[in-house]
Parts: C-alpha cells; structure tokens; sequence
C-alpha cells in the first residue's frame, strides 16, 4: 500500500484569512529583487579547465572573478540561472553586526576566532564595496546595523554582544533606536554598513565575468566528480563532461560528494516580504534578538520607491508544517507593526549553519585532492560568502589571508557526528512510519511512499523518497514544494530538483490536469 500525501492549494489561503490578516498576500512566491539573467548559455565548458567552479551564486562568481584576475583559467556552471539561488533571495545586508552570533563565537572559540571572523567578514564587505564601484550596476545603501531586543532576557544577549564586538575593536555603541514603532528594551549599533540589491550585484559580478572571457554556463546539474591520476573529472546529467585541476563546490550544501559536511551542518529556511506601507519605514538595517526573530530593511524598486522588507520565522527545512503558518504570522506581525497598504512580494530563502557556529571553506575533508567547498553561511552569506571567495582563490594560488586556517572544513567529533547522525536516523525512521503531516489525509502504509498534489490545476504524483538519502519529504505548502528533512534537498511539485543535495527527481512524477470544476488555484 502507497503512502499518499494529497495536498491542496487551496489551505494556503485558508490559513492567512484565519490568521486574522486582512490583507491579500501573493498567492506565488516571488522575490522583491527581480531576475538575474535571462537566456541561457549552454555552451562555453572546454574539454579541461584549471578551475572549474559548480554553482553561480555570490560565492562561486566571486571565487571565478578573483581568480580570472589573476590569469587562472576558470568556468563557472550550475542547474539553473544564476539568481535562482540562496543569493538573490537573501536580505542582503553585507554588515558586521550579525544578530548575537558575535557573542556566541567568542563563548565557543575565544578572541582571536572573533576577531578573525570580523576581518574575514571585513574583506568580504570590501570586495562587494569595489565591485559596486567599479561597475555602477548596483543599488547600494551605506546604513546603521542594529541588534536589539525588546525583552529583558534579550536584553542581556545584546548587551553580551556589544561587549563581544568591542572587544573585537568593531565601532558599537549601546544605544535605544528612536525609529521602531514598538519599544525596545537594548539595541546594539554598528554604523557604516551596507545593503544591496542581490541581484543586481550578481548581474555586476556576471558582467565582469563576461568582459574577461569567463564562461558562466548554464543549466547544467553536477552529477559526479572523480578523480584519476590527479586529476578531476566532472559530469553533469546532460552529459557534460570537462576536467580540472580543481574543483570548487559553491553549492551551499557541497554535492554531489559524500562530504562531512553533511554530519556538521543543519539546513535552515526563513521567510521575508515586501510591503508598501504608509508609515514611516526604519531606514536602519534591524534584526531582534527575541523569538520569532524579525528582520527589518528598505528596499527600492526600479522606479525608485521605497518598501519595507521583513523576515524572519526561519526553521530547520522539512520540520515545521504547515509552512504558510510562518508566512501568516510573518504578514500579521507586520500588518499589526506597521501601516501597511499592500504586500507585494513574499519569499523565502535557505541557508546551512554549521554546528560550530563558523563556516567552513577550502579542501573537501574526506574527499578526493583538489575539491575545495563553502559552507556553513548560517545566514549572512553576502559577507561570508565573498570572503570565502577570497579564501578559496588564496588556496588554489597559495595565498591565503591569515584568518583562512579559521575557517577550514573540519571532521566533527564522534560524539557531534553520532548525535547528528541519531537524529537524522530517527527523522528518516519517522518519516517512513508515522504520516509527517497532521492531516486526515494522509494514508499510511508501506513499502512505496508516493507524494500527491493538487497545485495550479494539476495533479502531480511522484515518489516521496528523497533521491539524495531516502529521506521522506514533505510538502511546503507556502512555496509548492517537496522539502526533505534530512539535508534540505527541495523538489517541486513534479518531483523535479530545486535546490539541495540531490542531484536527481523524485521517481516516477506524474502531471494530470484537473477540472476546472476542481477548485484548487
């Protein structure tokens, strides 16, 4: 007997008219920031390369404009445009002030980690600073950081990280922001940050690319990497193949190699939207301390008009169902904040946090010789991922910045590792013998999961196993997508890959088009 997940477009709007939010909410996820590149180039990979670097996100265009500089012969590809990642799907503050992750770094690795960290975070922010001024493409806004609370226990946290990024020798002063329509209780402040359109500056980084002959080609998805005699071949599931002498995996989760990264990191997904609002819109980049977090920012459209841009709710993927539940709340706590007029865009964005807090960049542990990743962003990749990039280039060249050795991929602990691997067996034991859903729909039995769904007037069935691990997904109905709460791998719909580990669909997806008499949006 099948495991059947059946699922309606329809609970979406269910759920934000019993939220109590008045107003409509885009029914489609879309990102504030608009499209990066438009018409594909499937061509440009010869038969070997020094470098070739699999994913074209700000991290793995930044390492290929770095090293194209300095003569390296770099290509960059990856499954789908460039844009359609984690990158132009983010806030986008490149800023120094990190929530309270300042504090917990100096608790967990001491001083020097911090003031590491600061200066790779600091070179990460001075990259991006040059490439809007070389190229005038991208809207950049100089702003205050904050992080504040509006609790007394969140008090002490902001409090903890100023003491953290003072001691760091980064400018912060404690003070209370005068522009929140709410009371705070503490707010740290680190002035002179920035804020940009993610898009855009991937556009910029693209158009140098382009001007020094780089290839950034796409779609093509990255099956296999082996290594012969020293060398790397790598293969896509269009039947490219290409060699180098290294590869750099800027994937967010590194794939297709069994990597220990997967035993250090944890896939995380938040939420954030677009508003026009009629009340005056905190021009500061804010982010709080208190649960549910909220993340506050300006962003402005081509025509030159201001939004509010909120975020916040994040969970680890596949855990947290419904997911419209935080898209509601989300949109509530805003409508209820600020005099909102119209939410125009909604979406969301994933990120890995590694267990130790730092990311890890450089030689894969475990894997073949030349296999560089970048992980472990935890949610401020703007910054961490153009120092990554720095890093990365640094390794292949042989010159590293000092504060590199921080950041290099470790093997966890056998206690971590058997912690994380436990609980990763119970939430694959869980999903293949208890419905992951509370839904009166759902149908139990074994030994053939099958995932249906009812979405855009289609009815789509697929398998529901996981083709990276044999997790069992489960629907994200604010995005009409299956989520694997193993290691974050995402498919739509029809079972196709959307991001994530797994480089193959769900088996056996089946489309049928529904009646019009059915319903569903």
């Amino acid at each position: 007997m099948a495991v059947i997940y059946p699922v309606r477009r329809d609970s979406l709007n269910r759920y934000w008219v019993h939220a109590g939010v008045t107003l409509s909410i885009p029914a489609r996820p879309s990102t504030f920031w608009g499209p990066v590149l438009g018409t594909p180039a499937s061509t440009g990979i010869r038969e070997d390369h020094d470098v070739l670097v699999i994913g074209a996100g700000i991290t793995g265009l930044t390492t290929a404009l770095l090293l194209a500089r300095q003569g390296v012969d770099v290509a960059v590809v990856d499954a789908r445009r460039p844009g359609s990642g984690t990158t132009a799907k983010s806030t986008a503050k490149a800023s120094l002030l990190q929530s309270v992750l300042g504090s917990q770094i100096l608790r967990k690795h001491g001083p020097e980690a911090l003031r590491h960290y600061a200066a790779a975070n600091l070179a990460g922010q001075q990259i991006i600073r040059s490439v809007v001024e070389e190229t005038k493409l991208v809207d950049m806004q100089v702003r205050d950081a904050w992080t504040y609370a509006t609790t007394t226990k969140g008090a002490k946290q902001v409090r903890a990280e100023y003491d953290a990024l003072n001691e760091a020798g980064l400018p912060v002063e404690l003070t209370i922001p005068s522009e929140l329509p709410y009371s705070v209780t503490e707010a740290v402040r680190l002035p002179d940050q920035l804020q940009i359109n993610p898009s855009q500056y991937l556009a910029a980084l693209h158009a140098q690319l382009t001007a020094l002959d780089v290839p950034v080609v796409w779609p093509q998805r990255i099956a296999r990497v082996d290594s012969k005699d020293g060398v790397l071949r790598v293969t896509s599931t269009r039947g490219l193949t290409t060699k180098a002498k290294w590869v750099v995996l800027a994937t967010l989760l590194p794939f297709p190699l069994r990597t220990m990264a997967f035993a250090t990191t944890t896939p995380m997904r938040s939420y954030a939207m677009a508003a026009r609002v009629s009340s005056p819109i905190p021009q500061g980049m804010y982010i709080s301390v208190d649960s549910p977090n909220h993340s506050l920012r300006t962003g402005r459209s081509a025509a030159g008009e201001e939004y509010l841009l909120v975020g916040g709710y994040g969970h680890q993927v596949g855990h947290k169902n419904p997911t419209s539940t935080h898209v509601a709340e989300l949109a509530q706590w805003t409508q209820d904040t600020f005099d909102v007029r119209e939410f125009t865009h909604r979406w969301s964005a994933q990120d890995y946090t590694s267990s130790h807090l730092l990311p890890q960049v450089g030689p894969s542990p475990l894997g073949p010789s030349g296999v560089l990743i970048a992980t472990g962003f935890g949610k401020w990749g703007i910054t961490n991922g153009s120092a990554a990039a720095q890093m990365l280039t640094g390794h292949i060249t042989g010159d590293e910045p000092s504060w590199a050795a921080l950041f290099a991929p470790r093997v966890a602990g056998l206690p971590k590792i058997a912690k994380q691997n436990a609980e990763v067996a119970f939430t694959l034991a869980k999903g293949w013998l208890v419905e992951p859903h509370s839904s009166k729909d759902v149908k139990v039995g074994l030994p053939a999961p099958r995932a249906v769904s009812n979405v855009g007037g289609k009815r789509r069935e697929c398998s529901a196993v996981c083709t990276h691990l044999g997790g069992i997904v489960r629907f994200n109905d604010a995005e009409d997508s299956w989520d694997c709460p193993l290691h974050g791998s995402r498919f739509d719909a029809d079972g196709s890959v959307l991001e994530g580990p797994a480089v193959e669909a769900l088996d056996g997806h089946h489309d049928e088009t529904l009646s019009s008499q059915s319903g569903l949006a």
